[in-house]
């Protein structure tokens, strides 16, 4: 069973949110669902996420069957590129690898 509710901060400070991406944009939950989002290197809560409702779920599904023909039809080599893209913009995002 999944536990759902409003953590915080040690400072009581509402945590950061995270949406669903569909369509290369940030889409806030619609289900008013969420859960927590543990960072493994401290074993604390670091954000919440938002849990998709079905309709949410249909969209990105949607969006990743019509982006698919043209992901198949990127060569091996220029692929590498698409995804360092997305490294840069997570970065940018304030969203980084941990190193422990």
């Amino acid at each position: 069973m999944t536990q759902v509710g409003e953590p915080r901060t040690e400072t009581g400070s509402a945590l950061e949110r995270v949406h669903h991406w569909i369509d290369g944009a940030r889409v806030a939950g619609t289900s008013g669902r969420f859960g927590p989002v543990y960072d493994p290197a401290l074993g604390a809560i670091a954000r919440t996420v938002d849990f998709a409702s079905v309709e949410e779920v249909d969209a990105a599904v949607a969006s990743a069957a019509a982006a698919f023909p043209a992901w198949r039809a990127t060569s091996l080599s220029s692929a590498p590129r698409s995804c360092s893209g997305s490294a840069t913009s997570w970065r940018r995002t304030g969203l980084r690898w941990r190193r422990t």
